[in-house]
């Protein structure tokens, strides 16, 4: 494994760290109530890694592709966990616009 890959793995802002980030916002959507803040903040975390991610790689192009951990299926099956979870939290919050939120963000 090549030195830069050493270092990027586990700082705030790796890809590496979206499976973690999304059993973390499981946890807190379960347990509900005041954790629902704290699983917003583990999803936008996850949300902004992902997304500064794939604007990393198109501007890399495929000369970037040997550095990444993760393959292009694996971001694929991020999005849509991103998109579950978000689905779940905005279920599990009493607001009745959050609903809409879940909906939309369920069906993509």
């Amino acid at each position: 494994m090549n030195a830069s890959i050493q270092n990027k793995v586990f700082l705030e802002d790796s890809i590496e760290l979206l499976p973690a980030y999304f059993v973390l916002a499981e946890a807190n959507i379960c347990h509900g109530g005041t954790r629902l803040k704290k699983a917003e903040e583990f999803l936008i975390a996850a949300y902004w890694n992902l997304l500064k991610f794939t604007s990393d790689e198109n501007e890399k192009g495929s000369g970037g592709q040997n550095e990444s951990l993760v393959t292009k299926k694996e971001i694929e099956v991020y999005r849509a966990c991103l998109h579950k979870t978000f689905g779940r939290l905005f279920l599990a919050q009493t607001r009745p616009e959050t609903h809409k939120k879940a909906l939309e963000e369920l069906s993509q």
